[in-house]
């Protein structure tokens, strides 16, 4: 096997891979996504790709962020992201490449100097913890829950018969209030997307990431066929909008929001309803609700009301070039210098006076 960083010239070679050997990849695996994040300008993409005798057998996405503070290395930056070593090998091929990749990251003086964190944030829907753990050795391991439907199999089964009877009695609310869809790829759409988010989480205390990171995300996205976004209408007015992005395995559930005062509406449940509709039409495998605040959160409960199911990815950190961590500083005071970047599990940030 050899290892090399990703080139331009490389580039072609990598998205045939994709198309045709990666059938469980994700959003965050494909080349509109390193596009986009690489039109931020905010992080450097360097891509490891792995070949044997000509051919490429696996990759693993990596952003480089850099900070007077020390820089980050990071398999995807930014909010609501996965990444990880893509690869269709099994067993002991697989495990082979896990090693040669981590090996090869270690020894690339561009990707290590002066760097103090190594972050994978792992893929859903996959089962290589143990591979991480032994090739990567991360030093922290933090534990994040994702739910997800089936869309190979009748979800409703699933569900109680009263989340069932709940459901029925929502949507005839949605209809009673005209409530409507669209379907679109416009890539101005993220405006009237975002300000409906910003609103919304504006009046629960909280704000979304900078437009600017988001409409790169849709227009290079939007270009591959890889996202759309599911809007409400009633009349002439949007109410709610979904964004989603989407292979043909997972269809994720990126951010999606509800104008407060059309709430009663049930506008949520008949976008959602809409959503899982479309994407069993597309033939994807899963769709992806993602993570929640806590079990005990209305936002689980929520997604577990759609017969969910559940599983665990994780974000894991190594530590490099002898990082001790950043002393007696907050979380909040660090966050400033890695905008809109994981660096830490929030407990191993100081907390006291």
């Amino acid at each position: 096997m050899k290892y090399y960083l990703l080139e331009r010239s490389h580039t072609t070679k990598l998205e045939q891979y994709i198309e045709k050997e990666c059938p469980h990849i994700l959003a965050q695996h494909t080349l509109e996504w390193h596009d986009a994040l690489k039109a931020m300008e905010s992080d450097e993409a360097c891509y490891i790709v792995a070949e044997h005798r000509e051919r490429i057998i696996g990759f693993l996405p990596l952003f480089l962020f850099k900070s007077p503070r020390g820089n980050i290395l990071q398999s995807s930056p930014y909010p609501i992201s996965y990444g990880g070593i893509v690869t269709g090998l099994v067993g002991a091929e697989k495990e082979t490449l896990f090693a040669g990749i981590f090996g090869f990251l270690l020894t690339q003086e561009k990707l290590v100097k002066d760097t103090i964190l190594l972050t994978i944030v792992t893929s859903p829907f996959s089962d290589d913890l143990a591979l991480y753990q032994k090739h990567m050795q991360p030093d922290f391991q933090k534990d994040n829950l994702y739910q997800f439907l089936d869309l190979h199999q009748d979800y409703t089964r699933d569900m109680t018969s009263k989340a069932r009877t709940n459901l029925k009695r929502n949507l005839r609310i949605s209809e009673s209030h005209g409530l409507r869809v669209e379907f679109s790829n416009q890539v101005e759409d993220v405006f009237v997307w975002y300000e409906i988010l910003r609103c919304r989480l504006k009046n629960i205390g909280a704000a979304p990431a900078h437009l600017s990171y988001y409409h790169s995300l849709v227009r290079q996205m939007f270009g591959g066929n890889r996202g759309i976004f599911i809007h409400v209408l009633q009349g002439s007015e949007t109410i709610g909008s979904g964004l989603f992005f989407y292979t043909h395995f997972v269809a994720d559930v990126f951010l999606r929001a509800v104008k407060t005062a059309n709430m009663p509406t049930q506008a949520g449940t008949f976008l959602d309803y809409q959503a899982i509709k479309y994407f069993k039409g597309l033939g994807c495998r899963f769709l992806n609700w993602q993570s929640s605040p806590s079990k005990e959160s209305n936002t689980y409960r929520y997604k577990q009301e759609w017969g969910s199911k559940e599983g665990t990815h994780c974000f894991l950190t190594r530590k490099l070039n002898g990082f001790q961590g950043f002393g007696c500083e907050r979380a909040e005071v660090i966050s400033k210098h890695y905008p809109y970047h994981y660096v830490l599990p929030y407990e191993e940030f100081h907390h006291g006076e």
